[in-house]
């Protein structure tokens, strides 16, 4: 026989799932939240390592009236005219989520639309990230820095098909 569950063992059953629920609801945010966190934190550094990059080029541009044909590290230039021709830093920096380089890439004209990679006598540059989060007043998205003002800009260019 089933014996009748009094009101008082009901209310205390509601009163601890009620509990759990709320429980996991701020489990559930705070782990949103440190989500949200992690990618704006990755996305500082990106927009850091940016800065870092363009410094380095306007003042490559500054000594030798170009910019590099490359970006590459003082370890990987076999010739110290690779130095001359490209810009060799310490270290590259890299994408904290995928551990890879910032694709750079030389431009003939100023407005960094007629760009290839190795280019000679650039007059400007691109670089390609991404930004995972809305973090500085940009959305997520691909992005493209150039020397342009020292600006980060969104990617404006439609690729033909």
């Amino acid at each position: 026989m089933k014996e009748a569950m009094s009101q008082e063992k009901k209310n205390k059953i509601l009163m601890y799932s009620g509990g759990g629920l709320i429980f996991v609801l701020l489990l559930t945010a705070t782990f949103l939240g440190l989500s949200v966190a992690k990618k704006q934190s990755r996305d500082i550094i990106r927009l850091s390592a940016m800065r870092s990059l363009q410094s380095d080029l306007f003042l490559f541009y500054k000594n030798r009236n170009k910019f590099p044909e490359k970006i590459l590290t003082k370890r990987e230039a076999k010739k110290e005219e690779e130095c001359f021709n490209g810009l060799c830093l310490d270290n590259y920096p890299l994408d904290p989520l995928s551990n890879e380089r910032y694709l750079y890439v030389p431009c003939y004209d100023e407005m960094s639309e007629n760009c290839e990679a190795g280019a000679v006598g650039a007059k400007s540059y691109v670089i390609k990230y991404r930004l995972e989060s809305k973090t500085s007043g940009l959305k997520p998205g691909a992005y493209e820095a150039t020397p342009h003002q020292l600006r980060i800009t969104p990617v404006k260019r439609v690729q033909a098909n």
